[in-house]
């Protein structure tokens, strides 16, 4: 998780306001801040640990709570694209819905997909997918 932090600072200009590490040095909670909105994660032992991988082998599982947070993106001509989150969605994977995910849009979005939802020890898998939706709010159409 600490690479997550790290990337999220970098990339977006998250500041880190918490840090909590388990007595192994394990990054287990962090919030983070970014344009009034604030972000935690959580790392938490299991997850996709597996294959006979000790329990604190790197980040299992990301939550990731956003709240008023846009996504800002500097296009190649040196435009700037704003993203607003409109919608979360958690599907069962056997129901995803691929064409509604990956299918057209019409304008300019971001879809976010992560596993989610409860965790299956005997498949080393998450049982859900979780999808967050962005739609751009404000510059040139793409």
């Amino acid at each position: 998780m600490a690479a997550a932090i790290g990337w999220l600072s970098s990339a977006f200009g998250f500041r880190e306001v918490l840090r909590w590490t388990d007595p192994a040095g394990v990054v287990r909670v962090a919030e983070m801040e970014s344009h009034g909105g604030a972000v935690m994660l959580e790392g938490r032992e299991g997850g996709h640990a597996g294959g006979g991988r000790p329990p604190t082998h790197g980040c299992h599982y990301v939550l990731v709570l956003v709240d008023g947070v846009d996504v800002e993106y500097r296009r190649a001509d040196g435009t700037m694209a704003v993203f607003g989150v409109y919608a979360e969605q958690s599907y069962a994977k056997d129901r995803f819905p691929t064409q509604r995910v990956y299918g057209p849009a019409p304008g300019a979005e971001l879809r976010l997909i992560t596993c989610g939802g409860t965790f299956d020890a005997a498949t080393g898998s998450y049982l859900s997918n979780i999808v967050v939706y962005a739609a751009q709010i404000h510059g040139p159409p793409a």
